[in-house]
Order: structure tokens, then sequence, then C-alpha cells
């Protein structure tokens, strides 16, 4: 099972490789020349430097940079324009903040997301856990960061330089804008659109919103009811205590659970986080033989072990076509025993069964709203609380899936 496992992963490790988008766009060159073509849609997260691109269809992939590019686009969804900007790179987590509260700036040459376009527009850049966001006006085609810095105020507080709260009342007067319309700023994708928006309507600019053009086929959260099959096997020996030994074959029983899962807000749709709770039960018996001094005495053993499974993990699926996907699952498994004992010496000694930490890899295929899944889980033991014994307990599941919404 794990050679074919080994062979699925394979397969859909190549596929992946093999998967790509591209869809309508457009690039301007440094001369201003537009030329219409096929852009491959990595839905970025983190701003590009480059991207690659065809003719048509049959025409040989291509590469440009930041270097002969002005701007590109992806038809209906996303604009990205060179800017040489002023950008802060401070970070903002505790353990890197320093006592400075004032951006510290550096000149760069970046391709900005246009998220909102108008008489005021707005883009962001992002970079890992950096986000910045920029502004031009219609006037001045000069993209200025918006100032948020964190900073420590003393050894034990952050402080929060809000400059762009003050830059944007200098600089977007509306009738409708009050001093509280900037002082309930967040520094946010939401809150920062909602306010270009309502200025570019005060000031009846024309407005295209790409923020809410790359959201509108973006899946968010999915709940799935889940049943199958689970497979298990398990191995316990006490290394004081002959007697008290057992290996037990693999059986099947039944797996039930719920799965809520996260769409993740880049790459279309292909990343998710998993979160599943499942609930099995593996009961079975095994008799073992052991030489006396003048016999063989042969002995029955028993095991329970109920136990309630959360998983939490990554995702990633390789889409087919509007209704059908592949995907593969890594996860983190800890699994509670719930009343769950060995028995051994036909009846005369048992103990109990503990809680237990493992991993699960899995593939699947999702059709519509059906999915049918395989998950390898690794080898762990269910005795930690006994220092003499030493326990495997192995599983492997196949589950029907059937997503809610």
């Amino acid at each position: 099972m794990k050679k074919i496992l080994f062979v699925a992963v394979l397969f859909l490790t190549v596929t992946m490789r093999a998967q790509t988008s591209f869809k309508e766009g457009y690039f301007i060159d440094n001369q201003g020349n537009k030329t219409t073509c096929l852009i491959k849609d990595l839905d970025w997260k983190n701003n590009p430097i480059s991207f690659e691109y065809k003719l048509n269809t049959n025409d040989d992939i291509k590469q440009r940079t930041i270097d002969n590019t002005q701007e590109f686009s992806v038809l209906n969804k996303s604009i990205y324009q060179r800017f040489t900007v002023n950008i802060d790179r401070s970070e903002s987590d505790f353990a890197h903040l320093n006592y400075n509260k004032h951006p510290n700036f550096s000149s760069e040459k970046l391709f900005l997301n246009l998220l909102i376009k108008g008489d005021a527009s707005l883009y962001v850049y992002e970079d890992g856990n950096l986000r910045r966001f920029f502004f031009t006006m219609q006037d001045n085609n000069t993209a200025t960061q918006l100032v948020y810095k964190r900073y420590k105020a003393d050894s034990h507080k952050i402080g929060e330089n809000v400059q762009f709260k003050q830059q944007l009342l200098n600089k977007l007067k509306c009738k409708n804008f009050s001093i509280q319309t900037f002082e309930k700023l967040k520094y946010s994708n939401e809150s920062l659109t909602h306010l270009f928006i309502d200025y570019n309507e005060c000031k009846n600019s024309n407005i295209v919103n790409y923020e809410k053009k790359n959201n509108s086929d973006r899946e968010a959260y999915h709940l799935k009811l889940k049943a199958g099959i689970m497979f298990s096997s398990m191995q316990i020996a006490n290394s004081e205590v002959q007697q008290l030994r057992a290996k037990f074959n693999t059986k099947a029983s039944y797996r039930i659970g719920i799965e809520g899962e996260y769409i993740l807000p880049f790459n279309n749709n292909k990343w998710s986080i998993p979160l599943e709770f499942a609930y099995s039960s593996y009961k079975n018996t095994a008799t073992e033989s052991f030489d006396t001094y003048s016999s063989v005495t042969t002995y029955e053993s028993s095991v329970k072990y109920n136990h309630l499974e959360g998983m939490i993990g990554l995702r990633y699926y390789f889409f087919l076509n509007d209704m059908s996907r592949l995907y593969l699952n890594a996860q983190f498994v800890y699994s509670s025993a719930l009343n769950s004992t060995i028995t051994f010496m036909n009846g005369r000694h048992t103990i109990d069964l503990d809680n237990s930490n493992s991993l699960a890899f899995g593939a699947g295929y999702k059709f519509n709203k059906f999915s049918i899944e395989l998950l390898y889980y690794t080898t762990t033991g269910v005795t930690h609380n006994y220092n003499y014994y030493v326990s495997d307990y192995n599983q492997l599941s196949l589950n029907l899936g059937y997503t809610l919404f």
C-alpha cells in the first residue's frame, strides 16, 4: 500500500509541474507599446518581479521582468504597475521592533498591485509578512507609501505610528468626510479600499475595483461530512514481563468525521487549510504462545481503542476542470483516547491506552460535491504513560466525503 501511495504522490507531483494556466492579458514595455498576450496567472501572493507569457496558445513561453516592463495585467483580475518608490521595510513582530517610531525608507523599483483605480488610486505591495499600501493622485503619478509602523514604546509596550491617517486626511478632500472618517481607519485592504471608493464616488470619478474583481471567484470556506473505513493494526510489548505482549493484525473499522476548510487567498484557490474531527474505534483479539518449564501456554489478548482525531494541515489542489480536481494532504493528527484498554493473559491484566500524535499524508479526488480520499498515518505509540511498554499503532483510511457548502 505504501508503494501505491508513493506512486500516486509521484504522479500528482508530475501533474502539478505540468499544470499551467495562461490567461488573457497584456503588458506595456518601456517605450509604451502595449502587447496583448496570454500571461501565466500565478495569483501572486507576493508581488512579482517577472512573469511568463505567450503571444498565442501555440507560442513558446517567454519571460519579461520589471526592468523592461512598465505594466502588465491578467484581464478582469489584476494589474501590476512599475514604480520607483520609497518603501519602509521595518518588521512588525515584537522580537524585531526597535524604539524608532519613524519609517526607515529606501528607494526601490517595484511592481505595485492596483486595487482601486480613480482620481485617487490605491496600491498594495506584499513580500512575505510585509504589506505596504501606496497611493497616487490624478495630478501626480508618484506612488507614495501610506505610513504605518509598530515600534517599542518601552520594554513591554508597543506603539503605533499611524501617519497614514494624516496623509489621507491631507489629500482626500470630500464634503462627506469628517475627522472621524480617518480616525477609525485601519491599515488593511478592506478599510482602505472602502475609503478610496467613497472618495472617488464623491468626486464622480470613474472607479475600477480590482480588489473586488480579484475576489469575485474566490472560494472561502467549505464544510464537508466524511465517512469511511479505517484499517488499523497494533503491536505492544512489555520489556519486563514476556507474557504482556500482543500483535493485533490489521482489521477494518468505521470512521466518521466532519471537516472545515479555509481556502487561502492566493494561487487561484489551490492551497487550503483543512481542519477535521473524526471518530473511529479499533477492536481486535490476538493469541500468543509462551514456553514455560514443562509446556506451552497460550494467552488471549484484546484491544479496544476508541479515539477522537483532531487534524489540521495543508492541502494542494490540482484542477482538472470546473467540476473535478485532485488533491494532496499533509496533516498533524492528535488522537484523544476514549475509554480505551488492552487486556492481557485471558483478562488477568489490563492497561489503559493513551492519547497520541502522528502525521497523516493523503491523496484524493473531488467531483462537484463528492470526494474520495486515501490517508496514510505515520506509526505512533499509545502507551506513553507506562515505562516498560512499547507500542506501535498503524492506520490507513479510505474516506468518502460530501461538501455541504
